[in-house]
């Protein structure tokens, strides 16, 4: 008996060793050392793509820290999409280029018929002649004029002020004399003749400053004025232009950027385009 006993116990024991050993190898880790590594699976998506700080997106173009109607001004200390007046769109090089052979420019750059003659430029109007004196000096009192040409649509001259600290352009009634309009920098005037857009790269506030006049006949009237938080722009070269497609051409750079560290301004342009609406 005792015999049987021991037997069945030496066979429990024998079988559970058994089903151990079975059971380790189940659990015995799986080599990947032979596996492909899938980056899609390990790596997850990004659906949105940073941009670089760099590089303007389209939802910067239009944001602005202040505008003025009418001679009332609003001020948007974060910035206010400008939904009004003017739609800017991000464009490539090749379509501004593109559009360098449809450029318009109604000035009559006749600067070699009017001169500057001992630092006085004189503008022959209909009721008198209006004289535009420089003065060269190191302080406040600095003023250099500089004769521009004329829009003979408008029966006006325009002038170039350059100042101690900024600059501007002044329209002068070819009739009257009288100076008509002062703006912040070259009147770029549409292809239809009805409007006028200035551009300035304000270096103080680090924005682009903008404004869009009216015209009706001859006169000159003020729309609105606004500061772009997000963009500047340079207008030398051919660098803003009007097309005959009623865009207004300009290559900006993003405003955190205008300037290298070695002091220049910076050449990594992007191009963009407004119209008015």
């Amino acid at each position: 008996m005792k015999k049987t006993v021991t037997f069945l116990l030496l066979l429990m024991i024998s079988v559970g060793f058994g089903l151990q050993s079975c059971e380790k190898k189940t659990e015995k880790p799986i080599d990947k050392s032979n596996e492909t590594n899938d980056t899609v699976k390990t790596t997850p998506k990004i659906s949105v793509i940073k941009k670089n700080d760099s590089l303007l997106m389209q939802t910067d173009l239009n944001i602005v820290t202040s505008l003025n109607v009418n001679k009332k001004g609003e001020f948007f200390e974060n910035g206010s999409p400008l939904t009004k007046y003017l739609a800017l769109e991000l464009i490539d090089k090749s379509l501004f280029e593109s559009k360098r052979k449809t450029a318009v420019n109604f000035l009559v750059a006749d600067t070699t018929s009017i001169q500057k003659k001992n630092g006085i430029i004189e503008l022959v109007c209909k009721n008198k002649t209006v004289k535009y004196t420089d003065v060269a000096s190191d302080n406040d009192g600095m003023q250099i004029f500089s004769y521009i040409g004329q829009f003979e649509f408008l029966n006006k001259y325009l002038i170039a002020g350059s100042y101690y600290e900024g600059g501007d352009y002044i329209s002068i009634d070819k009739i009257t004399g009288a100076e008509t309009n002062t703006f912040i920098d070259f009147p770029y005037v549409s292809p239809d003749k009805k409007n006028i857009i200035c551009v300035n790269s304000n270096g103080y506030e680090s924005t682009a400053d903008v404004e869009l006049y009216e015209i009706s006949g001859t006169k000159i009237n003020h729309v609105m004025s606004a500061s772009f938080k997000n963009w500047m722009t340079l207008a030398e070269n051919d660098e803003m232009f009007w097309s005959s497609d009623g865009y207004l051409y300009l290559k900006v750079h993003n405003a955190k950027t205008f300037w290298k560290e070695d002091g220049h301004y910076n050449d990594n342009y992007q191009y963009i385009r407004i119209k008015i609406i």
